[in-house]
């Protein structure tokens, strides 16, 4: 069995995804996308400001470089790099994943011949807030044609997966739900601290802003609540009682310690693709609470681990964090229910085995591979 993975280089999905297909003995060569760090280069030099301030020049930078790499243009110079890459190796490699939904090889497969899967946790078109501008169109246009090339889309939920069928006129029999695993094995959580975890890069995107005023009107009713937050390059709350603020934590083991320290774990984010902290917080047995939005329900209240609330409601928001912090009985429940979610479905051997079983349980017809 061998397989041509072509990947972005930035997401923990790619690395679990390869490391248990390697597991599970298939033969994998991967062609990791090129940094085009002049890219990054003029993100640094267009956004300096005479005015200078280091943390609002970063995040200048970052949102100028995110912005091109969203943007129709990225797509074309990526699906072009790669596809020239992927072309020196149909020789020895006729079926190809390729992890991301950023580039495209259709092109390619007009020409040559390969099976062709796509694994993909978010689509342009579930990006209700922006604008339909015609860089959106020209970006949507390019999707479509990437996800009618394809033999199989592998999606992480079935929120995606409609999202596919709905918007861009996908066949149902094409993609295949699969969920996304845990880094960490199911673990039990024994800690009395109350303690409420943030785990996100973007403080404000994840609903940081809201989650911190709720957990100050809380701080008034629960003296010994804490409010722990991981992830944002910059401390976005210095001098607020009761918060600790981890910063970006890199190493597994530490990040597993803070989780086991906590009793909660909210993200309350306008949007979010999947939600992998999600399946971390469960694993360590951690009840959850995210917003009505994109895959969140699936994930929490589909398998009875927490709550969802509505987008921006803080009172919604404060009296689900009130009852869970304050009731054994329903974190119990709850945790419970996160953990067999995780044994059960969220983990990577599942996951990755559901991959494995699509691309190559196949039946060779007059030279051809179709999919059962």
């Amino acid at each position: 069995m061998k397989l041509l993975v072509l990947s972005v280089g930035f997401s923990g999905v790619e690395k679990q995804v390869i490391n248990h297909l390697t597991k599970l003995g298939v033969n994998l060569k991967v062609i990791e996308m090129k940094k085009f760090r002049s890219v990054w280069l003029y993100s640094i030099l267009s956004t300096f400001r005479f005015s200078f301030s280091l943390k609002s020049w970063i995040k200048r930078a970052e949102a100028k470089y995110n912005d091109y790499h969203a943007s129709p243009a990225a797509f074309t110079m990526k699906s072009r790099w790669m596809s020239n890459k992927a072309k020196k190796e149909l020789t020895n490699y006729n079926s190809i994943l390729q992890i991301s939904g950023t580039f495209s090889l259709a092109t390619l497969k007009k020409s040559e011949k390969f099976n062709y899967y796509i694994l993909t946790d978010y689509t342009k078109s579930l990006r209700k807030t922006e604008k339909l501008t015609e860089m959106k169109r020209k970006w949507l246009a390019l999707e479509e044609k990437l996800y009618h090339s394809a033999d199989g889309i592998f999606v992480p939920s079935q929120y995606i997966k409609d999202s596919l069928i709905n918007d861009y006129a996908v066949h149902k029999s094409k993609s295949h739900v699969i969920g996304y695993g845990s880094k960490f094995p199911v673990q039990s959580n024994l800690t009395t601290r109350k303690n409420i975890l943030f785990v996100g890069n973007d403080f404000e995107r994840k609903g940081g802003k809201n989650i911190l005023n709720v957990f100050i009107k809380l701080k008034q009713r629960i003296k010994d609540l804490e409010l722990t937050i991981v992830g944002p390059r910059f401390n976005p709350c210095p001098g607020v009682d009761g918060v600790n603020y981890q910063g970006q934590v890199s190493c597994d083991n530490a990040l597993s310690t803070i989780y086991s320290k906590s009793i909660l774990f909210v993200l309350h984010p306008e949007s979010e693709p999947f939600g992998l902290v999600f399946l971390e917080a469960m694993s360590h047995g951690l009840p959850c609470i995210g917003t009505e939005l994109d895959a969140m329900p699936e994930i929490i209240s589909s398998s009875g681990a927490g709550r969802v609330v509505p987008v921006h409601d803080e009172k919604a928001l404060e009296n689900a964090i009130y009852e869970i912090i304050c009731d054994d009985s329903i974190r119990e429940k709850y945790s419970l229910a996160g953990k067999k979610a995780v044994e059960n479905f969220y983990n990577w051997t599942t996951v990755v085995s559901k991959v494995k079983a699509t691309i190559f349980d196949v039946n060779v017809l007059n030279g051809e591979h179709s999919v059962n």
